[in-house]
């Protein structure tokens, strides 16, 4: 049924629809109203008997008292007054029969008298064919008989089949208005939607998409059909755009295919140019490193000590090569990851030429050729810049000049050109040689990174092709420029333009780096060298064991472990170990040393130990890794590290920095003998209060960390913090007599002191540490005040 109704026409639902709802309403109407009428007639039948009823029993008690029938019987007789009523009788108390009425044209079976069981309902009854009554008749609450009286319903029934054919004649009636009313008034609604049915089909079928509806009026089928013209509009204007758009697309398509194409070969290019880098590095490597073996192997082998003094000599050279190769692949990975700074100072650009002549005289030499440096009598002396990155790139361009003459001279030529904005003069390097020249094809891509002339198997010369790619971004840092000319088998000149800013003498004496007084040797200090590579600790040891008491571990757990019953001066921590890294060993130190709670990855049987020996002591600790990026060096720092040193570190770097943390350390004398108290320092207050500037401190960091500038100010900012913080946790504990959390609060003051460079600041918060640890009266209030007071106005200066 419903799939039935589904398929009919709109037209069909519609009519079908009204037609029912019509049927319906019309019969519940006329059904009620016949309820109603039947209710009406029942209940007006009711009231007439029941009225009658009332004035027979009000006359019939003088008779049933007196007993007097036959005036019963005239009154009863008076029901012949309604036709409907087909008899009645009047019964007395004990049941007996005192009247009686019989409608004329009644049944004998309707003249029976009615047994005593059907006399006891009262009131009025309905039956199916009849109405009966039955109503008491009494005075002053006695019973004196009882009325029956029994009513025809034929009339009745008659009277409803007559209202029953009026209503059902009037339903009728009323459904052929309905559905012929219907059968016009929705054609307003169905011959719109059958127009936009028919546009419709006609744009689904035949794509006709400039068809439009008619619109018939402003209600919702209006609506709709206005709606549905602006859509197919709109539809319309969108498969034009597309149409166009997918005309562009295909032609921005074609244009992509091809840039990925030539994408795809410079892909392919930069690959193969790394490929052969790959292959030159292997090469490059392996020439010093096969040196290094075979001459070790030699130098092992033979027992006289010139060839072995030679033999060790070229391991040396090798080993410096190699070192160098290295670091031309660090210079690249820093410039990569955009990490390179240039550090600006004043430098003497004389001295610069003659130290390159002096130190590439000796390659020169060695292959036969003249080098010489070339510049105006006039020309100034001093400038600003970054003297280290300048020597690199004229080094670099010198190398290469030697690198490819067989045989003539070499010129380093400085010439001074036009001034530029902001006082800068504009030095125009060049690097002339009479060497083998570079094809024409070659020029433009030598500056390229892993880019050589002759990158084949055959090749003549070695190298890895970076040397000129960073020379040419290292110059870019500089704001200037490198070009080349060259001409096959007559010679090369390299071009390098830099601007540069000319500065007096007096710029240059101030940025030189003041002289420190020789300080002997320091030795017998007891290191533990924390490595996991056996070679690395085997050399470490056998470099410091000479001057020092060297004891050694192969991760940080094991560094803890001798720690935990040794005492060390100077510990040199590995940061990438196995089972425990450098960096969570150092932190497990500081939280131990500081007194602040342990941390959860100390072994339990080591706690007791450490805490004992650690507390309120300070090993200096020594980071010692081959990472060498700038976030490495901050890293260790972060962790509590007091310096840092790159693998392979050189001898007289590490002796430097064992004597600079030596010379500050105020706990050596305690560390390697705890039987013996050291001094404490001089009092403070017995001596003037030593004041700090923050150019000191700017000047230590720059040279003891070699932080770029952003760093620096990054790092005086939050020693500014970590001073601030700790002078108002020392004043509190003074006030509150807490001499514990006073001491701890100067200790870590006087660690950032320290990292700081400011030594006679760093004694002073020492000696009042050094006094609670001792339980020695000394006058804090005033040595605090003093430390204090000079603290105050650096931290002034700083903000």
């Amino acid at each position: 049924m419903k799939h039935w109704f589904r398929k009919l026409p709109i037209r069909l639902k519609l009519y079908s629809i009204v037609l029912l709802a019509s049927t319906v309403a019309l019969l519940l109407a006329t059904v009620f109203s016949f309820l109603i009428q039947h209710h009406l007639i029942r209940k007006q039948l009711g009231d007439e008997i029941q009225t009658l009823a009332d004035v027979i029993t009000e006359n019939s008690r003088a008779g049933l008292i007196f007993q007097d029938k036959k005036a019963l019987q005239t009154i009863l007789h008076s029901l012949s007054a309604k036709k409907s009523i087909t008899s009645g009788r009047i019964f007395g108390e004990d049941g007996e029969l005192y009247a009686e009425y019989q409608r004329e044209d009644g049944q004998k079976e309707d003249l029976e008298e009615q047994p005593a069981e059907d006399l006891t309902f009262r009131g009025l009854r309905f039956q199916s064919k009849r109405a009966e009554l039955n109503q008491q008749i009494v005075i002053d609450n006695e019973k004196l008989g009882q009325l029956f009286i029994e009513v025809d319903l034929e009339e009745i029934r008659d009277n409803l089949a007559l209202i029953a054919l009026l209503m059902s004649g009037v339903l009728l009636f009323g459904l052929s208005l309905a559905l012929l009313l219907s059968s016009r008034l929705l054609k307003i609604i169905i011959d719109p939607i059958r127009s936009l049915s028919e546009v419709t089909k006609e744009i689904s079928e035949e794509k006709k998409y400039h068809v439009r509806v008619e619109v018939k009026g402003e209600d919702e089928l209006g609506l709709l059909a206005t709606s549905f013209n602006d859509m197919i509009e709109q539809i319309e204007k969108r498969d034009t755009y597309l149409e166009e758009q997918v005309a562009k697309r295909t032609r921005d398509l074609e244009e992509r295919t091809l840039d990925l194409q030539q994408a795809k070969e410079k892909a392919e290019a930069a690959n193969l140019a790394k490929s052969l880098f790959l292959a030159n590095m292997s090469h490059e490597i392996r020439t010093p490193m096969n040196a290094i073996i075979g001459m070790t192997h030699l130098t092992m082998q033979t027992q006289e000590e010139t060839k072995q003094g030679r033999f060790l000599q070229t391991v040396k050279h090798s080993a410096e090569s190699l070192l160098g190769l290295l670091n031309d692949i660090l210079d690249f990975s820093k410039m990569e990851a955009g990490q390179l700074q240039l550090n600006t100072t004043a430098f003497n650009l004389h001295a610069l030429l003659e130290g390159i002549v002096s130190t590439m005289n000796v390659p020169a030499v060695e292959k036969g050729l003249r080098l010489q440096a070339v510049r105006p009598n006039d020309f100034p002396a001093t400038f600003l810049g970054d003297e280290l990155r300048l020597r690199q790139i004229l080094l670099n361009l010198v190398g290469n000049a030697i690198k490819f003459t067989p045989s003539g001279s070499i010129t380093l030529e400085v010439r001074r050109e036009d001034e530029i904005t902001g006082g800068k003069t504009t030095l125009h390097f060049v690097v002339a040689d009479t060497g083998i020249g570079i094809p024409p094809e070659k020029l433009a891509i030598i500056f390229n990174n892993f880019e050589q002339a002759d990158n084949s198997y055959a090749r003549q010369y070695g190298g890895t092709g970076l040397g000129l790619s960073i020379c040419k971004q290292l110059i870019g840092l500089m704001q200037g420029s490198i070009s080349v000319e060259s001409q096959v088998n007559l010679g090369s000149s390299f071009h390098c333009r830099i601007p540069l800013q000319p500065c007096g003498e007096e710029r240059l004496a101030n940025a030189s780096p003041r002289r420190m007084p020789p300080q002997p040797a320091i030795t017998g200090l007891r290191l533990l060298i924390v490595d996991d590579n056996e070679v690395n600790r085997d050399v470490a040891s056998m470099m410091l064991e000479q001057d020092h008491a060297v004891a050694t571990a192969a991760n940080g757990l094991e560094a803890l472990t001798v720690l935990a019953s040794e005492n060390f001066d100077v510990i040199l921590m590995d940061v990438q170990m196995p089972v425990m890294d450098g960096l969570t060993a150092t932190a497990l130190i500081r939280a131990l040393e500081q007194g602040g709670p342990v941390p959860n990855g100390l072994p339990e049987p080591l706690r007791k130990p450490l805490t004992d020996k650690l507390t309120g002591q300070h090993t200096p600790i020594i980071a010692m890794t081959a990472h060498a990026m700038s976030e490495d060096q901050e890293m260790c720092l972060a962790a509590g590290m007091d310096r840092y040193v790159t693998k392979p570190f050189q001898f007289d770097t590490l002796t430097a920095i064992l004597q600079e943390l030596m010379s500050i350390s105020p706990s050596r004398g305690d560390n390697t003998n705890p039987s013996l108290s050291p001094e404490p320092p001089r009092s403070p207050v017995e001596a003037s209060v030593p004041s700090a500037r923050v150019e000191d401190i700017l000047n230590h960091l720059k040279m003891a960390t070699n932080l770029t500038r952003e760093q620096i100010a990054r790092l005086v900012l939050l020693t500014r913090t970590s001073i601030t913080e700790n002078l108002a946790k020392a004043a509190a504990a003074l006030q509150d007599e807490d001499y514990p959390a006073l001491g701890e609060a100067v200790h870590t003051l006087k660690g950032t002191l320290l990292q700081c460079g400011l030594h006679a600041l760093a004694g002073m918060a020492e000696e009042i540490h050094f006094g609670i640890r001792k339980n020695r009266n000394l006058p804090y209030a005033k040595l605090f005040s003093a430390l204090e007071k000079s603290l105050i106005g650096l931290l002034d200066s700083m903000k």
